[in-house]
């Protein structure tokens, strides 16, 4: 493709692949930047995976809307 995250049109390009708008799109991973900053301003629900525990880095301005260790947490009861 010629891009990726944090650009915004990789977000973009995966919203047109699923055909969904940011509001009804979560998105998930371990790097506070990409996977939470720059989507939560598009509009996307952010989920950071923090596999080691250790919390939001220090100084980070960013608010996952959901913190987990083990994707297994985005399937349990």
């Amino acid at each position: 493709m010629g891009f990726g995250k944090p650009e915004e049109r990789a977000y973009a390009h995966a919203l047109e692949g699923l055909g969904t708008s940011p509001a009804e799109t979560w998105i998930v991973g371990d790097n506070i930047d990409w996977e939470v900053v720059v989507p939560q301003r598009l509009g996307f629900h952010a989920i950071w995976r923090d596999p080691v525990g250790n919390g939001l880095p220090p100084g980070t301005v960013a608010r996952p809307d959901r913190v987990i260790t083990r994707l297994a947490e985005l399937v349990e009861a």
